[in-house]
């Protein structure tokens, strides 16, 4: 492969969630955000009461991650704010910022946006205002 070649990375799509990065040049944009938490709700049970986020992201989000290069990833587009669409955004965001340290746009409509919003402050995951990038019908990103 060379480094001209489109990569798309299907991620969680044999549960009900989508979730793919497109690589080009080295590079990853992430199309939905996707994958289904109940399909590994034992795993997450195991890891009890008191398992902060990263324990989860650990543990049920980085192997759906695993043929992605998190180094490169420089952003998010989601296409609605549908849950088999966007759960797993809080996962990957958190494994992107420990391997990059830092902070990737969110590409969506402004509702997407307040629930993806909403997802990050249930689970107590910090985020930057600014991460979040608001779009409209024929933007072009």
């Amino acid at each position: 492969m060379t480094s001209h070649d489109i990569r798309i990375h299907c991620c969680g799509v044999e549960e009900k969630g989508h979730c793919f990065a497109v690589e080009y040049k080295n590079e990853v944009i992430f199309l939905d955000a996707g994958f289904n938490i109940s399909k590994n709700y034992y795993k997450f049970l195991d890891l009890g009461k008191d398992a902060t986020y990263a324990d989860v992201s650990k543990t049920i989000g980085a192997p759906i991650l695993d043929n992605v290069n998190l180094r490169n990833v420089k952003g998010y587009c989601l296409s609605h704010e549908h849950s088999d669409h966007v759960s797993g955004l809080p996962f990957i965001y958190n494994e992107v910022c420990t391997h990059t340290w830092s902070l990737t746009p969110v590409f969506s409509t402004k509702p997407t946006i307040e629930g993806v919003k909403h997802k990050f402050r249930s689970h107590h995951i910090p985020f930057d205002e600014e991460i979040f990038i608001s779009v409209e019908d024929k933007s072009v990103i």
